[in-house]
């Protein structure tokens, strides 16, 4: 670029979002898994200060929220790669309902009403064509959707 060359790099970093030169996503999980897990380590030791329902909260807040930030990136992934997040959810919930490691969370998972990773995706995907369809977006949001009609 002009005078200066420009040595090529294994991932980069934009908005948050972690991309690797294959697109894989792989970098992205990785660093998210493990910013997650440390969110949980730290809340693990003020979880007997907590009540249920504000532990609840707060890992939604610092957890959750990471892992549906830009999440719609991820869609159409292998589920090899989206796996680790769905074990950050698993952990949540042990840490919220104070479950040991072994149990299993389906049932707490389902009472907290948080989506599992692929259903997450899923979710953020319908919003992002849902909204601009019924006016709650820009309109040059809106105008990237075009109809599409089937023929029978």
């Amino acid at each position: 670029m002009g005078s200066d060359i420009l040595q090529p790099v294994e991932s980069v970093r934009n908005l948050g979002v972690h991309l690797d030169s294959k697109l894989s996503m792989q970098t992205h999980v990785a660093k998210l898994t493990q910013t997650c897990f440390f969110q949980l380590r730290r809340l693990r030791q003020i979880r007997h200060l907590l009540g249920r329902d504000v532990t609840a909260n707060v890992v939604a807040a610092l957890v959750l929220t990471r892992l549906d930030y830009g999440n719609a990136l991820l869609a159409g992934l292998p589920y090899s790669i989206i796996a680790p997040l769905q074990r950050v959810i698993n952990a949540a919930t042990r840490l919220v309902h104070g479950l040991r490691p072994r149990d299993h969370v389906t049932d707490a998972t389902v009472k907290l009403h948080w989506l599992p990773i692929c259903a997450r995706i899923q979710y953020k995907l319908c919003l992002l064509v849902h909204r601009p369809l019924i006016g709650q977006s820009p309109s040059y949001v809106a105008e990237l959707l075009q109809p599409v009609t089937t023929r029978h």
